[in-house]
């Protein structure tokens, strides 16, 4: 179950930024304006009752449930530096022959920084650096993180402004590398988002994230991998506040459960 756990933890903030005068977007190419503070506190409930296998089918197992809160802040250190921070709590339940297994716990606590270094034919590229320390260990799954480990992940990001539907929107894509310790195998993973203003005050989100384990520490059991459909709009409430509402579902993977989830956020950008 874990591995699901930590795939969205790694994603649900990954980057955030003012695309627009208008209303704030997923957007890690962009970095913060200096002196700006972005705040993101979201709460999740997700659930499984299938998990993909080694061979990446999808079958019944015991069914789990997620309740998750994250917080994620950004602060425009320079114009083109960035910090970032970001950390999740979380309550989980495994339905299981011996009964119920359950737990609460801070899963994680992680901060970084994200440099902008400019534009090139059209392309706004960004590089970003993340430490991530393990709070909670997930029981019973070897491809998860353990208490007390320390990840550092490096990513660099591409974004372009366009139109779509005939609406301006804009595209940006991460890819990262992350080195695990505690002799868990490292993780690539890759997240594409595109967002279109539907009018000055409301945003829709479309994002695929995909996540694969790899190294000898991946047996014997194989490599984990997920791959995650996401769908959220953005409403700006006022100038500082905006609500999220969305969901995610994971439609193929290796070793990791198949669970789907809704989500609601507020963002306050001050």
């Amino acid at each position: 179950m874990g591995a699901a756990n930590s795939i969205w933890g790694g994603i649900a903030g990954t980057g955030l930024a003012l695309m627009s005068s208008a209303l704030p977007a997923h957007a890690g190419a962009w970095p913060q304006e200096k002196g700006k503070t972005l705040v993101i506190t979201s709460f999740t409930v997700a659930e499984a009752s299938r998990a993909y296998g080694a061979d990446g089918r999808a079958a019944p197992t015991n069914p789990f449930s997620k309740k998750e809160f994250q917080i994620y802040a950004e602060y425009g250190w320079r114009d083109t530096v960035t910090l970032v921070g970001k950390a999740a709590y979380s309550s989980e339940i495994v339905e299981s022959p011996i009964g119920r297994v359950g737990s609460n716990d801070l899963r994680f606590i992680e901060g970084g920084v994200r440099v902008a270094l400019g534009e090139w034919r059209g392309t706004r590229i960004a590089l970003e650096t993340l430490g991530t320390l393990t709070t909670a260990t997930y029981e019973g799954d070897t491809f998860s993180p353990e208490a007390g480990n320390v990840d550092v992940e490096s990513a660099v990001y591409f974004g372009q402004t366009t139109t779509l539907l005939g609406r301006d929107a804009f595209t940006d894509q991460r890819v990262a590398y992350r080195l695990r310790t505690g002799g868990k195998p490292d993780e690539i993973n890759a997240i594409a988002t595109a967002g279109v203003h539907m009018s000055p005050d409301w945003t829709v989100l479309l994002q695929s994230s995909n996540f694969l384990s790899i190294g000898p520490e991946n047996a014997p059991r194989g490599s984990a991998s997920a791959y995650k459909a996401h769908l959220s709009s953005i409403i700006r409430m006022s100038p500082i506040l905006s609500v999220e509402i969305g969901g995610y579902t994971t439609y193929a993977g290796m070793n990791t459960v198949k669970d789907s989830g809704i989500k609601l956020g507020f963002w306050y950008h001050f």
